[in-house]
């Protein structure tokens, strides 16, 4: 089979294009980067990978790297409130708009199966002591929730028994992967800890979901070869029960880990995100179990930096 994975060549899709290949699928990755970073990818000259270059939002270049796919599994997006919101327009159209046209263009293509990559955050809150399920009203607390829960209707709304269409809501990623990055609650604090030698932590009793990285690739493929009628016009949380953390206890594990920092808890009655979730459905109907915990991940991303393969930005 061959499957094409936009945006396949950032933090998740790297990890999950080795995992297609390992199991012998066909790869197209179709992303924006740039020859340099391809080649730093051990994916890179595969017989079973292959690159094409371009925007998500150039309809005719989409058009063209969807030919001869069987199906697709759509990463590609403004990712994160940040970047979202420095560019609300650009963050409509990619988040919105061209997750719309590639779901128009496989329909009229014949594609059979389309995953997008969603987000828990599209929960906002969730009441005390209560846990979001795929059943639980979407909150969007800022724009990147909006853009996400608007694309993923429009996802679901369209499936049927010859286009079959499914929604992975992830919960928080962390974990190495060839292609790092850093603006990640995990990572993000783990970067405090090592350049500023200070952890401060803001709504610390806010409580967020994680999976690491390579768990969540095995959630896409786990709903990647499910029968048909198992997954289709279906939204699934990504993640483990037990990886629903406070801020403030992700805080202390990391301090378990790095010492000699500082840490400084600031309390916000006003968390704008503060969701715990449930993760039976897919457990239920895919059989998905997460491997790995937060503090493997504080672990793995520890040692990688003290023995020189993994550089923090300053």
């Amino acid at each position: 089979m061959r499957v094409l994975i936009t945006g396949g060549l950032g933090y998740l899709g790297s990890v999950l294009v080795e995992k297609l290949l390992g199991r012998g699928y066909d790869v197209r990755v179709f992303d924006l980067s740039v020859a340099k970073e391809r080649s730093a990818l051990k994916i890179y000259g595969h017989p079973h990978f292959q690159f094409v270059g371009g925007d998500i939002r150039d309809e005719e270049a989409v058009s063209e790297a969807l030919e001869g796919v069987e199906a697709v599994i759509h990463l590609a997006a403004i990712v994160g409130e940040a970047a979202c919101t420095r560019d609300p327009d650009m963050a409509w159209q990619v988040n919105w708009e061209a997750t719309c046209n590639i779901v128009n263009l496989c329909k009229e293509k014949g594609i059979k199966r389309f995953i997008f990559s969603s987000t828990c955050s599209n929960y906002g809150t969730t009441e005390a002591g209560t846990f979001a399920t795929e059943d639980s009203p979407l909150r969007a607390v800022g724009l990147y929730a909006e853009t996400k829960i608007k694309a993923e209707e429009y996802v679901l709304k369209v499936s049927n028994h010859e286009f079959c269409t499914s929604v992975l809501r992830l919960a928080t990623l962390f974990g190495l992967s060839p292609r790092m990055i850093f603006n990640t609650l995990l990572h993000d604090l783990i970067r405090d800890a090592v350049v500023k030698r200070t952890l401060i932590v803001y709504g610390s009793h806010a409580w967020r979901p994680f999976v690491h990285v390579r768990d969540a690739a095995e959630a896409f493929l786990a709903c990647l070869e499910a029968p048909i009628e198992r997954v289709s016009g279906s939204a699934f949380n990504v993640g483990a029960d037990s990886q629903n953390y406070q801020k403030g206890q992700v805080a202390k594990l990391i301090a378990k880990h790095f010492p000699d920092i500082k840490l400084k808890m600031v309390e916000s009655k006003a968390a704008r995100r503060d969701y715990r979730v449930s993760f039976e459905r897919i457990r239920r109907v895919l059989g998905f179990r997460t491997t790995k915990t937060l503090e493997d991940g504080i672990i793995e991303i520890k040692d990688a930096i003290e023995n020189g393969s993994l550089a923090i930005p300053c």
